[in-house]
């Protein structure tokens, strides 16, 4: 099946790819440098169904005295059909699963693509959950090679990291668009009787926060959570307790105690309930 240069051009570009593509053969090997945000935005589609969102560094802006002046809200346009964005889903899956990121995997459904350039100049791995889509490129400022370095070694495992820390702070964990009769609509039998961390993707212990019911991806019991966790609400902003004056505040886990101190940059006579 041919599609043809220019139609892989035009794809590329309805799904965010904003840097011009030099469209030959070469095309088809990743001869075209692309910016890792154009790249990274452009996987969304397969995440999502099928929409295109674009990427923005702001998503608020509020007065001192929390009157919101901007707000941004997102416009999703759809630029691949259901059942093709859940086909790619799917594959991109596979990958994580038994292919060539499978240094990605995180005890979370997830999907990605390595990446590795010329003379081992530049690394990437581009990947997503139900709930993010990040991107990840390494690579020395000069152009220097970096040995025998690929985006499966080096960049996967970092991102499995990142994305178990991200979970650390999202629950529920969301799900993917299922699409009845595509690849992937029909997931493999789960064996409900076991709990897992989905931190962790590992047995769950008697001390992990967020857990599942289901088969683990591993079968040892958690790391991260050999001890008891305290939960602490913090300011996003300094890591310290938050008082009623922090306008960030985010729930985390600490392994054994939590911080002791008031944030010093939003003083208050008592901590936020």
């Amino acid at each position: 099946f041919q599609v043809g240069l220019e139609a892989v051009a035009e794809m590329a570009q309805r799904l965010g790819i904003r840097t011009p593509l030099r469209v030959d053969p070469a095309l088809a090997l990743g001869a075209s440098e692309v910016r890792l945000l154009e790249m990274t935005a452009a996987y969304l589609p397969f995440a999502n169904g099928g929409l295109r969102l674009e990427p923005t560094a702001l998503r608020q802006v509020s007065e001192r005295s929390g009157g919101i002046l901007l707000q941004h809200r997102p416009q999703p346009q759809p630029v691949l059909s259901p059942e093709v964005a859940s086909t790619m889903n799917a594959w991109l899956r596979k990958v994580v699963e038994e292919g060539t990121g499978r240094g990605a995997r995180c005890g979370l459904p997830a999907g990605g693509k390595t990446g590795t350039s010329s003379e081992h100049r530049d690394v990437w791995f581009i990947g997503f959950t139900p709930d993010f889509v990040v991107g990840l490129w390494m690579g020395n400022d000069d152009r220097r090679p970096l040995g025998r370095a690929s985006g499966g070694e080096v960049c996967a495992p970092i991102w499995a990291r990142l994305i178990r820390n991200l979970y650390r702070h999202q629950s529920p964990l969301g799900t993917f668009p299922k699409i009845p009769g595509t690849i992937g609509s029909s997931p493999r039998p789960q064996d409900s009787s076991l709990a897992w961390c989905i931190l962790s993707g590992a047995l769950a212990t008697p001390h992990c926060p967020i857990i599942r019911r289901g088969t683990p991806e591993r079968q040892e019991p958690c790391p991260l959570h050999p001890q008891p966790q305290v939960g602490a609400l913090v300011c996003d902003t300094s890591g310290g307790l938050a008082t009623r004056n922090c306008r960030h505040v985010v729930l985390r886990f600490y392994p054994g105690e939590g911080p002791t101190f008031l944030c010093p940059h939003h003083r208050g006579s008592e901590t936020t309930p």
